[in-house]
């Protein structure tokens, strides 16, 4: 029997290191100091609020906008913004309670204002067109059996955001540089259309994200936000090594230690070996462990694991692990040889 907590696969540490080293080159190219900050966008003229239960105090010094404190419920910070014919940045600073705060607020006239906003929101719809075209194919019977949904949907959302992207020639990113920038963009397309397919392939929740970043959209607030389950669960996974019982459907009894009958929770109906995890994890399901993906759901404490089938000669074979403490939010392999 061998037992592992689960930890981040390869891909996933290559890909948020890739994600982080372009969040560093994007912030040295943007010239954004203020790693903490907050980002606003607002339209010349226009205002913002920033709600506290605290008492705020004003630290900016000398800025264009105008900021005003309100002390009285409801308590919070007011911008408002100049009127301007050139976009430009400033930074509000305030302290909440006794912790500072800095919100790098940007300042774009309403014609800027105005176009940005329509390329994001051709953006969004694009999004929400190509999450409707592929649910069909997501929630296909034959995929959800076939493949890991999680690794194969990304691979097809990239793919078909950039044969969008080159078929209609949708560049947002370069659109959006000519409009705050007031001229010509100088950078290669093709990086842009690939930026763009990555914001498309995200979804529309991704791109929502933006809108709410760049102000055009008001921030969810806890009420917005649907329920979280609690963090009170487990996942436990088996995988089966075959050596007696090499073909026909293997039982899975999950239950806790002690526990007569052993209630059944699954079956694993591979005939070959569960195989070593790997690339090919992402994309298709392995038959050779329960469940296929993911994890069972089980509330913490002392578990054992039994797992049943009949060899050749049609003699039942059993093989049972030794208890096991799951503690909350543990993520947990086993592997029995049957």
């Amino acid at each position: 029997m061998i037992i592992t907590m689960r930890q981040p696969k390869l891909a996933f540490c290559f890909a948020a290191r890739v994600l982080s080293v372009l969040v560093i080159i994007f912030a040295l190219l943007t010239g954004h100091a203020h790693a903490a900050s907050e980002q606003r966008t607002v339209e010349s003229g226009k205002s913002f609020t920033v709600p506290s239960e605290n008492d705020l105090v004003d630290q900016s010094g000398s800025l264009k906008g105008k900021v005003a404190i309100s002390k009285s419920d409801p308590k919070g910070l007011t911008y408002t913004a100049p009127e301007v014919d050139n976009t430009f940045t400033e930074t509000v600073k305030f302290t909440d309670g006794s912790t500072p705060k800095t919100i790098d607020v940007t300042i774009v006239p309403s014609q800027v204002y105005s176009a940005a906003f329509k390329t994001l929101f051709v953006l969004f719809v694009v999004a929400i067109l190509l999450e409707s075209a592929l649910a069909i194919i997501f929630n296909w019977r034959v995929f959800l059996a076939l493949f890991d949904g999680r690794g194969m949907r990304t691979v097809i959302s990239v793919v078909l955001a950039l044969v969008v992207t080159w078929n209609f020639d949708l560049d947002v990113l370069s659109d959006l540089i000519k409009v705050y920038g007031g001229g010509s963009s100088k950078g290669d397309p093709t990086l842009g259309k690939i930026i763009t397919a990555l914001i498309l392939a995200g979804g529309s929740s991704g791109v929502n994200n933006i809108l709410i970043t760049l102000g055009y959209r008001s921030r969810k607030t806890e009420e917005d936000v649907a329920p979280r389950p609690k963090d009170t669960d487990s996942w436990i996974a088996v995988r089966l090594k075959r050596e007696r019982v090499m073909k026909g459907p293997v039982l899975v009894h999950i239950g806790p230690s002690g526990a007569n009958p052993m209630p059944v929770v699954g079956v694993i109906t591979g005939e070959k070996d569960a195989r070593k995890p790997g690339i090919m994890d992402y994309f298709f399901r392995d038959k050779g462990r329960f469940p296929n993906s993911g994890g069972y759901t089980i509330a913490p404490g002392l578990y054992e694991v039994w797992v049943s089938g009949h060899n050749d000669a049609g003699a039942l074979m059993t093989k049972r692990s030794e208890p096991i403490a799951i503690g909350v939010r543990a993520i947990v392999d086993i592997e029995l040889k049957l």
